[in-house]
């Protein structure tokens, strides 16, 4: 023949991997579901479990870190069950699908114990706060509770029911005492102050840190007061208002207060669509088993064919269309399945527990079981509750005072000041632009919000015509937290605007278009990663500063932080003198927070479109950094107004001056 076989390179093996087994299927068959139990329920449960001991198996042995581990599901839909796994087997975690907030337990709790207290005939949530740790009263005390409860289960705590026992009689009364209070001070005190009484008072973020993955938990309790004090600030409504509030966000992508890093030796949850263009050493696919959903409606468009109709038992070319949707979802399907699959650099762990269906049914065959391991049963850990040493009966009785040893302080600490459990940087520069104004804010939190022409920080008097400052600039930021290449600005920002309950009228278009189209003028995407309104929390002495970065860059090993304004500018040497600290406390906080050098840190001011950078030298940042370390150590050893100058160019319009003026 002409051809030869010296023409041709002989091949090589590329890669050879260095583990004996690179696929494990974790599925355990014939499993017996129990009885009075969804069957695909309990298969998430024991795959679930399966998977977390067999994390915490391979990191035991030493084959793997947690690190190297990534869960990557289709859907943010059952991700709890998997993250209670991982916490029953004290596995660290870090969501990176942003969800969960407001489906945690704690959530839960939290929102029936204020729907008890709002509504004396909410059965279901005084149960779920009675249950709660808040109280704790056993499922017997409750059953009792119902069978005596006539037209409210608080009429029966008033009944000695003689089957409840001594313990769930004690909690009883503790918490109908809590309820009554509660109810009474719900129309005297903020959102925010009702919610920390109520958590104080029960001891609940106490008992949830004597609880694995408690340190989430009560995180998420801060960010939940967080969120109850920015209702306060900003609406100011009843406790009903604020269960409506938070009822109507429960659906949003709202995710868990953050307690690790990216970066930190944690297993990493995802979504497959997230996951693109990342690869991990261990990669685990849950629910495979997972049906896909094919259900479609009455009345099908095909772009090239028509409306097809199902009506009674006949259907006007709609089994065509069908046909041809559920192929292309079929392909998609396969593609997902791709990109999961192919994330793994060492080991792919496949949770296949359920019937056949969704993917498992589209890989059945092309595995050779021969050359994969099979885990099917769960590897107990020691995961029972840890018990809590109780204190030694005679230390709590009170002992007689020996005056001459210990005499009576002059002065009790704390007494009348207010506590932070954090500091923002807003409050710094509130604090630097005027102290007094900082005092009436946010120390004494004066009730002002309602009050119109106050000229505010960004330089313009609230009240003026079209949108006001606040609203326009939450607008557009949410603009530039979702915009990316390939998306239409104007179908986007108009998107936007409705989002806030506002009409996108011409007038709204035209003041908003001069802000959009600079920010698309500097807009660009020609970096290795780019992050978006990224919190943090920095440790301040024995306090935290916290803030949020409007966009980091990160590119050749080095950053560049951005931070967009939407203020009127008429004196930009005065807007960067309030806001360089700002921006060098951002660069000083990621640096210590990520390890990564910020090379730049620039001031977009979208109403002009000038592009202004900050000092960020390594003296400016320490130095601006021991400012807010000392403003935060004044704050708290002060609480008088006298202590809190005003600015001796007060401007003439502050809502404040007539209280500030007052001798």
């Amino acid at each position: 023949m002409y051809l030869s076989r010296d023409r041709y390179t002989s091949l090589m093996e590329h890669y050879i991997s260095p583990n004996e087994i690179d696929v494990e299927i974790l599925e355990k068959k014939d499993l017996e579901v129990p009885d009075n139990v969804e069957a695909s329920d309990y298969y998430r449960h024991y795959e679930s479990r399966l998977i977390a001991s067999r994390i915490r198996e391979l990191v035991s042995d030493g084959a793997f870190e947690y690190g190297d581990f990534a869960l990557l599901f289709r859907s943010t839909k059952s991700i709890d069950i998997y993250e209670r796994a991982l916490r029953e087997y004290d596995i660290p975690y870090y969501n990176i699908s942003g969800r969960g907030f407001f489906q945690s337990q704690e959530i839960i709790d939290i929102m029936n114990a204020l729907k008890a207290i709002s509504n004396r005939y909410d059965t279901i949530s005084t149960i779920g706060f009675l249950r709660s740790p808040m109280v704790g009263l056993s499922d017997k005390g409750i059953y009792w509770l119902l069978r005596y409860g006539e037209d409210s289960i608080l009429e029966a705590m008033d009944i000695d029911i003689l089957y409840i026992d001594k313990v769930d009689r004690d909690n009883i009364a503790r918490a109908k005492e809590i309820l009554n209070k509660f109810m009474i001070k719900k129309s005297l005190h903020g959102i925010h102050r009702l919610t920390k009484e109520l958590i104080d008072q029960t001891y609940y973020k106490e008992t949830l840190l004597l609880q694995r993955g408690g340190k989430q938990a009560a995180a998420n309790l801060y960010k939940f007061m967080d969120i109850a004090r920015d209702f306060d600030n900003s609406i100011a409504g009843s406790l009903e208002d604020f269960i409506d509030y938070i009822d109507s966000l429960e659906n949003t992508d709202e995710s868990q207060a953050k307690i690790e890093t990216e970066d930190a030796d944690v297993v990493k949850i995802m979504t497959i669509h997230k996951s693109k263009g990342l690869q991990f050493p261990v990669v685990i696919v849950p629910q495979m088993s997972r049906r896909f959903n094919y259900q479609q409606p009455y009345a099908l468009l095909g772009k090239d064919r028509g409306i097809g109709i199902r009506y009674d038992d006949k259907a006007i070319l709609y089994n065509e269309l069908k046909e041809d949707l559920l192929q292309r979802e079929n392909e998609e399907n396969q593609r997902i399945l791709y990109v999961a699959m192919t994330r793994a650099k060492e080991r792919l762990m496949i949770g296949n527990q359920g019937n056949i269906m969704g993917f498992k049914a589209m890989i059945k065959g092309l595995i050779d079981m021969e050359q994969v391991d099979i885990i099917e049963d769960i590897k107990e850990q020691d995961v029972s509750k840890r018990s809590v040493k109780s204190f030694q009966e005679d230390l709590l009785k009170p002992k007689t005072l020996k005056w001459k040893a210990s005499p009576l302080a002059r002065q009790i600490p704390g007494y009348n000041r207010r506590s932070f459990s954090n500091f923002s940087i807003s409050q710094y520069m509130e604090f630097r632009q005027c102290r007094r104004r900082f005092f009436m804010k946010y120390y004494k939190r004066l009730p002002f919000h309602g009050i119109k022409m106050d000229r505010d920080m960004k330089g313009e008097l609230v009240g003026s015509k079209g949108l006001d400052p606040i609203t326009r600039g939450n607008i557009v930021h949410k603009f530039c937290e979702y915009y990316r290449e390939g998306i239409n600005p104007k179908e986007l920002i108009g998107n936007v605007v409705k989002s806030f309950g506002i009409d996108y009228s011409t007038d709204i278009m035209r003041e908003l278009n001069p802000y959009i189209e600079n920010y698309l003028r500097y807009y660009n995407e020609d970096y290795s990663h780019f992050y978006v309104e990224k919190e943090f929390y920095l440790k301040a002495g024995d306090n935290y500063i916290s803030g949020v970065i409007d966009r980091i860059n990160i590119k050749d090993g080095k950053a560049e932080i951005l931070d967009f304004k939407t203020n009127r500018v008429y004196n930009k040497k005065h807007l960067l003198n309030i806001y360089e600290p700002q921006l060098q406390l951002y660069a000083h906080a990621f640096q210590q927070i990520s390890g990564i050098e910020v090379k730049t840190a620039k001031i977009l001011f979208l109403e002009t479109g000038d592009l202004e950078g900050v000092d960020i030298s390594e003296d400016e940042l320490e130095k601006n950094f021991n400012n807010i370390k000392n403003f935060i150590q004044f704050v708290i050893e002060h609480s008088s107004i006298e202590d809190y100058e005003k600015n001796m160019d007060c401007e003439s319009d502050c809502k404040y001056r007539v209280l500030c003026n007052i001798r």
